[in-house]
């Protein structure tokens, strides 16, 4: 009977240890899910957590639109938790957001996010206008016409980038696409030519009165009241006549701003030894036909008393990648202009500027600055960045609905112009500067891009 006793005791305490261990094995395994459990949702909860603060740091740069920022961006001290819901609610977690640039069109935010020492990373990346100082993309003081094509399922459009400004109406039809600012009816001061050189800073930088031409301060006014300066102001006195015709630099009988402009850069500019005073070797007496190579290489500007015709040419047309400048009285006529990146050349005309071209042939990589006293015209396709402003008026037409090839893609220079050394050679004083500022590109112009690490 003992005997039975003991081995009853001996598989009763058998059998509770076994259930010991089942019940130990089950609570650890219970406890091991639940652990792991609780890091999969901490550190679902952190990527959310990181997500929320890459929206809270794009929300705070948002607020930023049409500021000159600097880079990197940081939240401000103390927005850094997400909570369940209002200032009041329990934290969720805590992150920490950064923003910088990509490149001069993109930034992206790099969000970490933290839950009970579980952490996420998320970055996104988002279309931007990066602050800088450039010329604007199109403005011009009168009207400006944008006219893109469409047949069928041909289309052909104008694509702009903003500001577009002009001291009139702005016309488009639908197949034209505008990202950004549109500007109309805006007050422009008329470029100015009426400046001198100024020894001291070795810029023409010293204002000229009206009339006084070559600067000595002797000049008429219009005395007689019929809207011009001629010699029939002068009367009779002969230091009077004396100095109407020193003023009148191109001998037509009046002075007047193609004076002035002739004299701002044969005489004023010149005196930054660029030889283009008359019967120096970058003048030019007549009207010019140029093709790529007929410019010597080295040559930054050339001044042209006539029109100027440069021939169609596929490749960078100037002899060498460098920054050129095309000054002319008449108008200047460029079929497909093409550089390439970094790179400007800049068409400055008393008259009007024309262009045209194929887009599927390339077009300006690096920047394209037209200062125009009459009107911008470019017809069919092509692509440029930069700067384009008439004191006249902007027509731009796609003419065909050939899709693919004749659009017309106008974009913002990529030069920062508050670097007083990429102002572009032969600019005048009042061309004017546009402060392109910080701004985020809608989605439906470029989609963010989200990724988790």
């Amino acid at each position: 009977m003992k005997n039975k006793k003991g081995f009853i005791l001996v598989i009763t305490t058998a059998f509770i240890a076994s259930l010991l261990v089942v019940a130990l094995a089950i609570i650890g395994m219970s406890c091991g899910e639940i652990i792991q459990t609780r890091v999969y949702n901490d550190q679902s909860t952190a990527y959310y957590v990181a997500r929320s603060g890459a929206e809270m740091m794009y929300n705070y740069l948002k607020a930023k639109e049409g500021e000159t920022i600097t880079w990197p961006q940081s939240m401000p001290s103390g927005d850094s938790v997400v909570r369940t819901r209002g200032s009041g609610g329990t934290i969720v977690g805590n992150f920490v957001a950064t923003a910088d640039t990509i490149s001069s069109n993109m930034f992206g935010i790099v969000s970490t996010g933290s839950v009970n020492g579980r952490t996420a990373k998320v970055t996104v990346k988002y279309g931007c206008d990066a602050a800088f100082e450039n010329g604007r993309p199109i403005g011009c003081a009168g009207a400006m016409s944008l006219k893109g094509a469409g047949w069928w399922i041909f289309k052909s459009y104008v694509r702009a980038e903003g500001p577009l400004a002009s001291g009139s109406a702005i016309t488009s039809n639908n197949f034209v696409q505008i990202s950004g600012t549109t500007l109309q009816n805006q007050t422009f001061e008329p470029t100015n030519f009426w400046w001198k050189y100024n020894s001291a800073t070795g810029t023409c930088s010293t204002p000229k009165a009206v009339g006084d031409t070559n600067g000595d301060n002797a000049y008429l006014t219009d005395a007689n009241g019929d809207g011009s300066i001629t010699l029939a102001d002068a009367g009779e006195n002969i230091a009077a006549q004396e100095a109407f015709i020193n003023d009148d630099i191109n001998s037509d009988g009046v002075v007047n701003n193609k004076d002035a402009f002739i004299s701002y850069y044969t005489v004023e500019l010149n005196h930054q030894g660029l030889n283009i005073g008359k019967n120096e070797t970058r003048y030019y007496g007549s009207s010019q036909s140029f093709n790529y190579n007929s410019i010597p290489t080295g040559v930054p500007i050339v001044f042209v008393n006539g029109d100027v015709n440069i021939s169609f040419n596929s490749t960078a047309w100037w002899a060498q990648n460098s920054n050129n400048t095309i000054v002319a009285t008449g108008d200047i006529n460029i079929a497909q202009p093409t550089n390439t990146a970094g790179n400007t050349l800049t068409l400055i005309s008393y008259g009007d500027v024309n262009t045209g071209g194929v887009n599927f042939f390339g077009g300006i990589s690096g920047n394209l600055v037209v200062c125009s006293v009459g009107d911008f015209n470019a017809y069919y396709g092509g692509k440029s960045n930069g700067a384009i402003f008439s004191n006249g008026q902007v027509n731009i037409d796609t003419v065909y609905p050939i899709s693919g090839l004749l659009n017309r893609d106008i974009k913002k220079g990529t030069t920062n112009w508050s670097d007083s050394t990429n102002w572009p050679l032969g600019l005048p004083q009042n061309y004017g500067s546009w402060p392109l500022k910080f701004a985020i590109k809608a989605d439906s112009v470029v989609k963010p891009i989200w990724q988790r690490e």
